[in-house]
C-alpha cells in the first residue's frame, strides 16, 4: 500500500507541473468501457486533495455509466443532470429578479442563449446590455454625455469622416443594425479598427458598471432588428459581440452572482476529505450533445475552475455516439486511460485523433493493469488501485 501510495502522488505531481502551465480543469476518457478511468479520476482526486493540499472538484459527466460516486461511498443524485436543467435553466420570468446579481443574469442568459436587452439601474446610472444568442454584444449607459458616443470617436481617430458618420447613422435608423457593423458594410471601416474601439469604449463602460451597488435588473426578450433587413439570410454576431473577453475573473467578481454561488453549494457533495468536492452524475440523465446542455455545462466548468485549484471530469469513452469531443473543447487538456491488452492500438489512436480534430489537447495517456518486471524508479509505469488493485499505470506523458 505504500508503494501503491507513492506511484499516486507522482501521478499527482505530474498534475501538478501541468497546473503551473496552466493546465487546471482536466477531463479524462478512454478508448471503450472498462479501462479503469473513474478509478483514475477518483484516486487523483483524493491524491491532490492529501498530498498537494489543493481543493478539487470532481464531476461525474458520463450519462452512460455513472459510478464515480460509489467511489466515495455516495448517492448519485442530485447532480449534474439536475443542476443544467433546474439551475442554468431557470424561468427567469417567474423568479424575483432582485434576487439576481448582474453575473448571475450574465451567466444565466449565455446559459440559455438569449437575445434581449438587460436594463442595470441604480442610483446614478441606467445601463443596457445587449445580447445575442446568449453572447454579451454590446453595453450602453443611458444619458451618457460626458463621454464620446462610437461614431463620435471614429471621427476624432481619422478612421471616418464627418460625412461617412452621418451616413451611417441614417442606415442605422432604417436598418436598426449597429452602427459599426453599417460602417464595415459600407466599407469605410476596417472590422479591426471598429474591434479597437469597440474595446476601448465598452471597457469604459464595463468598469463603471462594476461600481453599480443594490442595482435592479430587468430582462427583455428581443429580436435581432437587423435580421429582417438581411433578406432571410444568416446574420452574422455583430463586432460588438466581442465583449466577452473583457470579462475576466476579476470583473466577474465585482458583478456578483449570489444566486448561482448559492444554488451550486446544493449539487456539490462532500467527501471524506474537506477540500475534495463530487458532482454525481445526478438522478436526471443529462444530454451534454444537446446545445441547451453544452452550453450549460461549459459554463459551469468555467465557474469550477475559477472556484477549485483543480477540476476532473469523468466522460464516456470518446465516440461518435458521445458528447466527449465537444466535452474536450471546455477543458484545459485530457487524459486518456487505457487498459493494457485491451484494444488494438489503432482503436486507441482513432480515439485520440477524433479528440484531436475536435480541438482537445491530449496532455497525458495513463496505463491501467499492465504487468512490468521490476520497479524501476526510470520506468514510465507506476502501480497504482486503477481498475483492479495493484494494476500499473503510465503517467502523464
Amino acid at each position: 500500500m505504500q508503494r501503491e501510495n507513492i506511484h499516486q502522488q507522482s501521478l499527482a505531481r505530474a498534475v501538478t507541473d501541468l497546473a503551473t502551465k496552466g493546465v487546471r480543469k482536466l477531463l479524462v476518457t478512454s478508448a471503450g468501457s472498462g479501462e479503469g478511468k473513474t478509478c483514475v479520476v477518483a484516486d487523483l482526486g483524493r491524491t491532490l486533495a492529501a498530498s498537494e493540499h489543493a481543493s478539487v472538484a470532481l464531476v461525474d459527466a458520463d450519462a452512460f455509466k455513472p459510478t464515480l460516486h460509489r467511489c466515495f461511498g455516495l448517492g448519485i443524485g442530485p447532480g449534474l443532470g439536475e443542476l443544467v436543467e433546474d439551475l442554468y435553466g431557470v424561468d427567469l420570468a417567474a423568479e424575483d429578479p432582485d434576487q439576481f446579481g448582474i453575473g448571475d443574469w450574465l451567466e444565466l442568459l449565455r446559459a440559455q442563449s438569449r437575445t434581449g436587452e438587460l436594463e442595470v439601474r441604480d442610483a446614478e446610472h441606467t445601463f443596457s446590455l445587449r445580447f445575442m444568442h446568449g453572447e454579451l454584444c454590446g453595453i450602453a449607459r443611458h444619458g451618457d454625455t460626458e463621454s464620446p458616443r462610437l461614431g463620435e470617436r471614429l471621427v476624432a481617430r481619422g478612421s471616418i469622416s464627418t460625412a461617412q458618420r452621418l451616413t451611417a447613422l441614417a442606415v442605422q435608423a432604417d436598418t436598426g443594425r449597429p452602427l459599426g457593423d453599417v460602417l464595415c458594410t459600407l466599407g469605410v471601416l476596417a472590422p479591426t479598427d471598429l474591434a479597437q474601439v469597440l474595446r476601448e469604449q465598452t471597457s469604459e463602460r464595463l468598469h463603471t458598471l462594476m461600481r453599480a451597488r443594490q442595482a435592479r435588473c430587468r430582462f427583455s426578450e428581443l429580436a435581432e432588428p437587423w435580421h429582417a433587413a438581411a433578406g432571410g439570410r444568416e446574420t452574422a454576431m455583430p463586432q460588438s459581440g466581442r465583449v466577452d473577453e473583457l470579462l475576466t475573473d476579476h470583473v466577474r467578481g465585482y458583478l456578483g452572482d449570489p444566486f448561482i454561488a448559492s444554488q451550486l453549494s446544493g449539487y456539490l457533495h462532500d467527501t471524506s476529505q474537506p477540500n475534495l468536492k463530487l458532482l454525481p452524475a445526478g438522478n436526471r440523465p443529462s444530454d451534454l450533445i444537446a446545445a441547451r446542455q453544452s452550453r450549460p455545462f461549459e459554463l459551469l466548468i468555467q465557474r469550477l475552475g475559477r472556484a477549485f485549484e483543480f477540476v476532473l471530469v469523468d466522460v464516456p469513452p470518446a465516440s461518435l455516439l458521445t458528447p466527449t469531443a465537444s466535452l474536450a473543447t471546455v477543458v484545459d487538456g485530457v487524459i486518456m486511460v487505457v487498459r493494457a491488452g485491451r484494444f488494438e492500438t489503432s482503436a486507441i489512436q482513432q480515439a485520440i485523433e477524433q479528440l484531436r480534430r475536435a480541438g482537445a489537447r491530449i496532455v497525458g495517456v495513463v496505463l491501467t493493469d499492465v504487468d512490468l518486471p521490476g520497479e524501476s524508479v526510470l520506468s514510465p509505469y507506476y502501480r497504482t488501485p486503477g481498475a483492479h488493485r495493484g494494476t500499473p499505470m503510465g503517467v502523464l506523458s
